[in-house]
């Protein structure tokens, strides 16, 4: 996959005191999964100075945003050794720039060596991203359920008498959050959220629902209109997908593929109930390829201990002969 990268990126990147490895395409870009809308997103790899470096220093340059063309390119600058230990972690992004490298292979020793670290995991620890894949899924289904509420909320508001009580109406809005303890709790009284006193009026409680509703995005808003969130549920699928990926092959291919799918539901081609369904399946499916790995857990470990074994025998003296090499 060869992106060229803006010249205005290049001369703002010579500039810099930290010596850049790597540029890559990062999101849209490098899944394969980039629209009209999309933007570029660059991940730019560099090692830090040489008082950084001797300090220990790992602290992460700024993102860089730079408008070309009417088109917006945001690089996002991390630090080499911050890319080890994400890696190790099991975060998504430095899992991907493995992966990409591992499938761009140059014959730099640079490039080289991050895949020979990459290559001391027995296997890679998926789990942390397949915890994000479940909690955005949940939490995708718990703000829509939530938008539901409030909203059924202030049309119960609208019919009632704006100077009745409240509480004189418990019963009321028990029947309508169909007793749902996350929302309705008795003793003291509490509605989504808001605890109701002796001399609430509907028309305050009314202006309490409303602000909460404000706080909303025009995402969450979509959300309500269509009853799911687009964008999340389609993160966490595209997860999903780089997780089986990883376990079948032990990197994520790029462009992803299953992009068509992945582009269908972003541009609103797929229903939400085809959506949920694939969700669904694709959490199922995961879980289950976990379950056929004998030794998982104990592997992640091991692979982990080895990896930062690898880091420490030969990491930071590969860094400090890259130094003495540009003297």
């Amino acid at each position: 996959m060869n992106i060229k990268i803006p010249e205005d990126v290049l001369t703002y990147n010579r500039g810099l005191p930290q010596k850049i490895l790597f540029i890559i395409p990062y999101g849209s870009t490098l899944y394969g999964t980039t629209t009209k809308d999309s933007d570029l997103d660059l991940i730019a790899i560099y090692i830090p100075t040489k008082l950084e470096f001797v300090t220990n220093n790992t602290s992460q340059l700024p993102k860089k945003k730079f408008v070309i063309e009417d088109k917006i390119v945001e690089v996002d600058y991390i630090n080499l050794f911050t890319l080890f230990h994400r890696f190790l972690k099991g975060e998504s992004l430095a899992i991907e720039v493995f992966s990409y490298l591992k499938v761009n292979k140059t014959e730099d020793y640079i490039s080289e060596f991050i895949l020979e670290f990459g290559e001391n995991l027995q296997i890679i620890d998926v789990l942390p991203m397949l915890q994000f894949a479940n909690k955005n899924a949940d939490f995708v289904r718990d703000k829509a359920e939530r938008y539901n509420v409030l909203h059924s909320l202030l049309d119960w508001c609208g019919s009632k008498d704006p100077n009745d009580l409240v509480i004189n109406r418990a019963d009321e809005l028990k029947i309508l959050l169909s007793g749902n303890t996350k929302y309705f709790r008795e003793s003291p009284l509490i509605i989504a959220g808001k605890t109701i006193k002796k001399l609430l009026f509907v028309k305050d409680f009314q202006n309490h629902i409303k602000a909460q509703l404000g706080r909303y995005s025009d995402r969450t808003v979509s959300m309500y209109e269509t009853g799911i969130d687009i964008r999340g549920t389609g993160h966490a699928i595209r997860q999903l997908y780089q997780i089986q990926d990883i376990l079948t092959r032990g990197y994520i291919r790029f462009p992803l593929v299953k992009r068509d799918i992945l582009i269908n539901i972003k541009t609103g081609k797929i229903s939400k109930e085809e959506i949920f369904k694939i969700l669904t399946n694709e959490l199922t499916e995961t879980q289950s390829m976990l379950t056929l790995i004998p030794r998982f857990f104990t592997l992640r470990q091991a692979s982990k201990m080895s990896a930062e074994k690898f880091l420490e025998s030969r990491g930071f003296p590969f860094l400090g002969k890259l130094y003495l090499s540009e003297n």
